[in-house]
């Protein structure tokens, strides 16, 4: 028996398989970013989020993505867009 391994959203607490959630990797270069990693290629501290408008609103407002990635609060604001886009993307349907 094969059990793929969940994963627990930062905001919600709910546990998934890791195809349910928003993968945010900080990625380890000079530049300290944070990207939305849906795919498993990028190596780096990484957090799990709900797809949800209101996880990410509370995951902002509570500032777990700051946390949870261990950034500075100015590196987590350049995710919000990108965020925002990622759910503007996929609710039509479109591949972020």
């Amino acid at each position: 028996m094969n059990k793929s391994p969940l994963r627990q959203c930062i905001s919600c607490r709910k546990q998934l398989s890791r195809n349910g959630f928003i993968r945010l990797t900080k990625v380890h270069d000079d530049s300290c970013r944070i990207i939305i990693n849906p795919t498993k290629y990028f190596f780096g501290r990484s957090a799990y989020i709900c797809s949800s408008t209101d996880c990410i609103k509370a995951a902002l407002k509570q500032k777990k993505i700051e946390k949870m990635l261990r950034v500075s609060g100015k590196t987590a604001e350049g995710i919000i867009p990108k965020l925002e886009n990622y759910l503007s993307n996929s609710c039509l349907g479109v591949p972020a």
